[in-house]
């Protein structure tokens, strides 16, 4: 079973941009629970 060069690289970047999406949504969540106990 071969597994394609250009897979692992896709697979690699989505994982990434899956990762910075979700780490990018937490911390406007807790920017906006900041801003709720500054207001």
């Amino acid at each position: 079973m071969f597994i394609p060069l250009w897979f692992l690289c896709f697979n690699a970047l989505f994982m990434f941009i899956a990762l910075f999406m979700f780490l990018w949504s937490e911390n406007r969540r807790l920017e906006a629970q900041r801003m709720d106990y500054l207001v």
